[in-house]
């Protein structure tokens, strides 16, 4: 309630209080479409899933009783195998965001994405559990895209109240993503064989 020439004062003396309840700050001018950015999220995730549900588990399952495993043998190994590949997402994650910062964010989706072609494409043509577990743990190396995903709509978006709603974009986008994967996986896997799943995800 004090007087404009005051609350002014305030502001060049860094002793504003910040906005009053319910004000919406101004777009600054930085905000962009993210319509791009959320299908990138949304077709490299169900990629991914459509590559590894089902498919991925029952190929697994084929080599490994090709190869005369027990049951226990084989679901030990499986278990070790998914594993091993989210500890190598988790650890490059981090590198990978970081390296993002210094590259710029497209290429490094670029590169993602690229990543994703490539292994789905090594996935169809593996014919034996080591070369599919070798391709699948490489994979897990740039498999970390929503993490680069994330740091562009923070630097896309302005303020916090578009920030937050992006983000629910995005989760939302994923969340579609894990949902249609799994179904597109197994009616491909059904109906076209083995490999289509990975062909298709490419």
């Amino acid at each position: 309630g004090g007087s404009p020439l005051k609350d002014l004062e305030a502001r060049l003396l860094g002793e504003d209080n910040g906005p009053s309840p319910g004000f919406r700050p101004p777009d600054s001018g930085r905000g962009q479409s993210l319509c791009p950015l959320l299908t990138v999220a949304f077709l490299n995730t169900a990629a991914r899933v459509v590559a590894q549900t089902p498919a991925f588990c029952l190929c697994f399952q084929d080599f490994a009783d090709a190869a005369g495993w027990e049951v226990a043998d084989t679901a030990v190994a499986f278990g070790r195998l998914m594993a091993l590949r989210n500890l190598v997402e988790l650890c490059s994650t981090p590198i990978l965001a970081r390296w993002s910062d210094r590259v710029g964010r497209k290429p490094a989706l670029l590169l993602c994405c690229g990543a994703c072609f490539l292994e789905s494409v090594l996935l169809a043509s593996c014919s034996s559990t080591v070369s599919l577990g070798l391709v699948y743990v490489a994979g897990g190396v740039f498999a970390s895209h929503n993490a680069i995903e994330g740091a562009c709509i923070v630097d896309s978006t302005p303020d916090d109240w578009q920030r937050g709603s992006a983000f629910g974009h995005l989760f939302l986008g994923l969340g579609a993503a894990l949902v249609v994967g799994p179904v597109l996986g197994g009616f491909l896997t059904a109906t076209s064989g083995r490999a289509a799943p990975f062909l298709v995800a490419a």
